[in-house]
């Protein structure tokens, strides 16, 4: 539940609402999955998180599925993306994918405004990488030598940075 929360609370600005979001293409669904049997039903949402161990450290995550979508004309399952997020890392993952659909995303038609079809123009290597792009540009670990630590607040930000000094001297 905390990080469904921390999607929702991503998503509506904690309620306040979140102008960065609210011109999407089309609606847009993420669903998380608590286990292995996926009561949440994630193959048939734009972004699916289904938990799963790290294969290398056991940490428990997600692996990550796009581009499903249900409706009376047309059910299309999710893509595997072939990555796993840590879970922590969830809500900043979906936000990289929102923002990248925003602004990439189909408008002309409304039948082909759903994230499937701009996975389907750009092949799914192409749509991994942007989206890895996207969220490395959002969320540095570095930048220019200067550590950008995340901060509870979305408005915030804090940089430091290791200068060498000369001690001073006396005149």
């Amino acid at each position: 539940r905390d990080i469904a929360k921390d999607i929702d609370a991503m998503i509506t600005n904690d309620g306040k609402g979140n102008p960065k979001l609210a011109n999407l293409p089309r609606k847009f669904n993420i669903a998380v999955s608590g286990s292995r049997d996926d009561f949440a039903h994630t193959s048939i949402n734009d972004i699916g998180l289904r938990p799963c161990p790290n294969k290398e450290s056991g940490e428990m995550g997600f692996n990550v599925i796009v581009g499903g979508y249900f409706s009376i004309k047309r059910v299309m399952e999710s893509i595997p993306m072939d990555i796993w997020i840590k879970a922590e890392d969830a809500a900043r993952f979906c936000e990289a994918v929102l923002l990248y659909f925003r602004d990439n995303g189909s408008r002309g038609d409304r039948q082909k405004a759903r994230l499937i079809w701009l996975i389907e123009d750009m092949g799914m290597e192409g749509f991994r990488q942007a989206i890895s792009d996207k969220y490395d540009e959002m969320f540095p670990k570095k930048k220019g030598g200067a550590a950008i630590p995340a901060q509870p607040e979305p408005w915030a930000v804090a940089a430091g940075t290791n200068t060498p000094t000369q001690p001073h001297k006396k005149r």
